[in-house]
């Protein structure tokens, strides 16, 4: 399916939204991003290399440590790193919702500054829909961060952010380059000149930076939008 009007954007949601099937769903804003985790796409500090697995274990470690100042309470190591993703740790989580609205709103949500190479430019944005019948448990226990399969983690809604998006995240086994792949993924694009008004028409439906993220950041910014040129 493709978005590039009104009319397809409500066809998305008659043929995408309907709540007698469990979805979960993940907007981008390029179609050159795939399902690879942040631990599995970023470098090391020369740039070059990937990070790996004891990489991983070390930057989480600095989190666990170096967040407990700010943290109201004890977590565990699941719900850590939750919180840990949504504030910009690289982690092998990845981010999804319970909302098409909300997965809408994030492939929408910046300006695409296309590169100059043609084969990185920007087709389309692109929202994943996993249609996957699972048991939902909330705050799940697992005893550690690693897993042997792609598990299903919804957070115990510690983070405002989090109960806002309707959020939960897919936790992958080794997410160094490899992307994430299944039979019931779908996806949708959405047309490159249509992302403004889709803005716009979200905003309309009260899913907006100030409804996202219910913070100053996110009301600050919300207003910035609606009162000044920014996209």
């Amino acid at each position: 399916m493709h978005i590039s009007d009104k009319n397809s954007f409500f066809d998305f949601l008659a043929a995408y939204a309907e709540i007698s099937k469990t979805r979960i769903y993940r907007g981008v804003s390029s179609d050159k991003y795939k399902l690879i985790p942040s631990i599995g796409r970023k470098k090391k500090v020369n740039g070059t290399e990937t990070l790996t697995e004891d990489d991983e274990d070390l930057i989480f470690r600095h989190f666990k440590q170096r967040s407990k100042r700010f943290l109201s309470r004890d977590y565990d190591d699941m719900n850590l790193l939750a919180i840990a993703q949504h504030h910009g740790l690289p982690t092998r989580l990845l981010d999804w919702t319970f909302n098409p609205l909300a997965a809408v709103f994030f492939a929408v949500e910046h300006e695409i500054k296309q590169p100059n190479e043609n084969d990185k430019k920007v087709e389309h944005s692109v929202v994943h829909v996993f249609e996957k019948n699972f048991n939902i448990i909330i705050n799940k226990d697992f005893g550690s961060i690693k897993v042997d399969k792609v598990e299903y983690f919804v957070p115990d809604y510690h983070d405002d952010r989090i109960i806002s998006q309707n959020g939960l995240f897919t936790v992958h086994p080794y997410p160094w380059d490899k992307e994430f792949t299944h039979k019931d993924l779908k996806k949708v694009t959405i047309e490159l000149g249509f992302r403004r008004e889709l803005k716009n028409i979200l905003n309309r439906l009260s899913v907006n930076k100030a409804t996202l993220f219910p913070d100053l950041d996110g009301i600050s910014k919300h207003i910035n939008w609606m009162r000044t040129s920014d996209y």
